[in-house]
């Protein structure tokens, strides 16, 4: 199963390549775009050429995890009304706005982003198979399986902090919740505490902060 792992943050944006756990490519959207920490859009620059190196092309890939962050409005499905209005207007002046799927999940009380995301679309804009597999992870769950996963010691636990090459190392771990169990002892794991804090502060935000701009 060839794999593809896409980080579409507003800094450090990157994309990785797996042919099923063995890792072909990892690339950072600035080394080919030359701007400082580029990010804020899909990396695509950095998705072709994983791809190249590997000798491979988007339509062969099998499955596609995207990290929770930013997208254009025209991928969430769940917009309705004025709302709905809005985003297809600005679209039309050229003004589309990104909007992040983890800040719409909590607005929505939902942790299926899927449910609110248009992979179909997605998939056709981007030039994959439409029987591409879509899936989300959690680059904080990302980055401590990572660190694991390379660890030449079968005891070592995982500890991590905050870096752009966590999501490039892992994120094409596709089944996200057996490999935590798996290799990143909750009990054991420094990166799953910073998780835990992390998201108590993030779903515990005051409204004000999540509310549209």
């Amino acid at each position: 199963m060839l794999i593809l792992g896409v980080s579409p943050t507003t800094h450090d944006s990157t994309a990785c390549l797996f042919d099923e756990y063995r890792p072909l490519a990892a690339v950072s959207q600035e080394r080919l775009t030359r701007r400082k920490a580029d990010g804020g859009c899909i990396p695509v620059e950095a998705m072709d050429e994983c791809l190249a190196i590997a000798g491979r092309r988007r339509q062969e890939v099998d499955a596609l995890v995207l990290n929770r962050s930013l997208f254009a409005e025209r991928y969430y499905r769940h917009f309705s009304g004025a709302r709905l209005l809005k985003a297809r207007l600005r679209r039309a002046l050229g003004t589309e706005k990104q909007k992040y799927i983890d800040v719409e999940c909590h607005r929505y009380r939902t942790a299926d982003s899927l449910s609110l995301f248009d992979a179909p679309r997605f998939l056709a804009d981007h030039g994959f198979r439409p029987d591409t597999d879509v899936s989300f992870c959690n680059h904080h769950l990302a980055t401590p399986i990572g660190r694991r996963r390379c660890s030449i010691r079968p005891t070592a636990r995982a500890t991590t902090r905050n870096t752009r090459s966590g999501f490039s190392a892992a994120a094409g771990w596709r089944r996200s919740t057996a490999a935590t169990t798996a290799c990143c002892s909750r009990a054991a794991s420094m990166g799953w505490a910073r998780l835990m804090a992390w998201q108590h502060r993030r779903w515990d935000s005051s409204a004000t902060a999540m509310k549209e701009s």
